[in-house]
């Protein structure tokens, strides 16, 4: 439901090849119900939301604790 609230997809005639194939991959997903071959598009709309919510992180380098 977040991912309809906060993205404004284009109509079907507007769409290029490479739009029409992220499209494709979003709607044929199927959350929680088989292995899903093609799941970037989705994980990609989902990191964006995850972003709206939550913002960036951010990451700090330090040495491991496993090396001399």
């Amino acid at each position: 439901p977040d991912i309809k609230t906060h993205y404004v997809f284009l109509a079907e005639g507007l769409r290029d090849k490479e739009y029409s194939q992220f499209m494709q991959n979003v709607y044929s997903f199927a959350y929680m119900m088989k292995k899903n071959a093609h799941d970037d598009a989705p994980d990609c709309l989902s990191m964006g939301i995850d972003f709206v919510y939550h913002g960036v992180s951010k990451a700090v380098a330090m040495r491991s604790p496993f090396s001399r």
